[in-house]
């Protein structure tokens, strides 16, 4: 699992943390089934806090993204392959979505120019999960 994290950035350490293995699930290098690094290495590879990663291991708890096995440590448990979420993570997403075109209507952003980058951005997202799933039979699930 490769990760960089920036001690300079606003984005605290532990929402970089969890934004970047969330990455990782959508594109590919980390699958369900695939184990976490433990806490205490990721602590240690980044000279961070255990607490820092503990916070990003439960935001991706909460998330339904990883579950955490006191035999096995934390386990991915959703992936692109998945399906479809339930209509809770649905409904959390869209009140996510709502939020955050709001913020950007509040900045000043025009709708259209929000569409535009969603759209962007999403486009990115798929290309990269196709080239990441390439030869990936679980692609038909």
């Amino acid at each position: 699992m490769q990760i960089e994290l920036d001690p300079q950035s606003e984005v605290p350490l532990y929402q970089q943390l969890r934004d970047a293995v969330v990455a990782q699930i959508a594109s590919g290098p980390l699958k369900q089934g695939d184990a976490l690094d433990s806490v205490r290495r990721v602590a240690a590879s980044f000279g961070i806090n255990p607490a820092t990663v503990v916070k990003a291991y439960d935001a991706l708890r909460q998330a339904g993204l990883i579950e955490a096995n006191r035999r096995s440590g934390y386990v991915v448990v959703r992936d692109p392959g998945s399906g479809e979420p339930g209509e809770a993570f649905v409904a959390k997403w869209a009140a996510a979505a709502r939020a955050l075109v709001s913020e950007a209507l509040a900045q000043g952003l025009g709708a259209d120019r929000a569409i535009e980058i969603f759209s962007v951005e999403a486009e990115a997202a798929r290309r990269r999960l196709a080239d990441g799933r390439e030869g990936d039979e679980r692609t038909t699930r």
